[in-house]
């Protein structure tokens, strides 16, 4: 109901009003997005034919009538008023606002599969730049480096994060990865904020026993590079030049190495491919053994993407664990 129904409708809003408004609706944006963008295209094409055909009568009745009444120089044919009744259908405004959503719908689409985010209408996305522009949220104080505090605490050693930008996604029960341990965001407090980092956020140490959810992954220097990322289209420029890039790969199979001294504890997987179901945290069973995903990233070559492994005690349950070969690649072309 989530993807299909509610999803669609809530792609419309801009990405900071959802994650305020529904931080754990679950929701996949990216194929809600897909979603929007086909039935807002659909909606307003529809829209266009129906008041197209409605306007052109009304328009065309009148014509006609003060035509009949008019003292014309020449005679006024079924063109002209044609003709006449097209020129007032084209500068209607409520034509411009389908044909707005004639052609943001195919783009919205376009932007959420490639980019595999879902923006918000133009419409609402410039009323909330508007608003934070009057609110004062454009003054906000200088881009800094957060400030990370551990406090001893009898649960573990506690994260206080002092940070210049409000973190919308950090709504408990998320956990954010640190320097290789999980933690899971409990709440914000106002205690310790200064003027250059009025937003503070307390983490505690995720139990073994947790459930992970919404996994983040997290560094003192990320909001340095918050404000700096490309606009909608280069982003979507980007996406369709790195599709491209690795499709022009061969295909190959995966190449395996494990730890140090052939110690299987560890396994490194690089593939000419990427492997979006292979997130931080995921279990994949590879041979006989269940094995969780540390870390991804991606560098240059036949094979660009590297995944890290751990290997969990034999016997690990988990939902949902993905059974790995090297040949994935090939599967995932055919």
């Amino acid at each position: 109901m989530w993807n299909y129904i509610l999803g669609p409708v809530l792609a419309l809003l801009p990405m900071r009003w959802r994650h305020a408004l529904f931080p754990n609706a679950p929701v996949a944006w990216a194929r809600a997005g897909v979603i929007s963008g086909l039935l807002e295209w659909a909606v307003c094409l529809g829209g266009l034919i129906e008041w197209y055909f409605v306007l052109m009568t009304r328009y065309t009745d009148r014509l006609l009538d003060v035509a009949a009444t008019a003292h014309a120089v020449r005679p006024i044919d079924d063109h002209d008023v044609g003709f006449t009744a097209l020129i007032l259908f084209a500068l209607d405004p409520r034509t411009w606002a389908l044909f707005f959503g004639f052609i943001e719908g195919p783009l919205r689409t376009i932007t959420a599969q490639a980019a595999e985010e879902s923006p918000g209408t133009l419409p609402l996305v410039i009323l909330d730049r508007l608003w934070l522009w009057m609110s004062g949220r454009a003054k906000l104080p200088p881009l800094v480096p957060d400030e990370v505090t551990r406090m001893n605490t009898p649960g573990g050693a506690t994260l206080r994060v002092a940070t210049c930008r409000e973190k919308l996604g950090w709504k408990p029960p998320l956990t954010v990865r640190f320097e290789c341990k999980f933690f899971q965001v409990t709440g914000e407090t106002r205690a310790g904020a200064t003027r250059a980092r009025p937003f503070v956020y307390l983490l505690m140490p995720l139990d073994s026993r947790e459930v992970v959810r919404g996994l983040e992954n997290y560094d003192q220097k990320d909001i340095l590079r918050s404000e700096s990322k490309p606009g909608p289209l280069a982003s979507v420029l980007g996406a369709v030049h790195d599709r491209v890039s690795i499709a022009r790969l061969p295909l190959v199979e995966d190449e395996i190495r494990f730890g140090p001294n052939g110690s299987r504890e560890l396994l490194e997987v690089r593939s000419c491919r990427p492997k979006p179901d292979w997130h931080i945290s995921r279990l994949v069973r590879f041979e006989d053994s269940y094995y969780r995903v540390e870390s991804c990233s991606r560098g240059e070559g036949l094979r660009p993407f590297l995944f890290s492994l751990q290997r969990l005690p034999a016997g690990v349950p988990g939902r949902s664990v993905l059974v790995y070969t090297p040949s994935d690649p090939f599967a995932r072309a055919r």
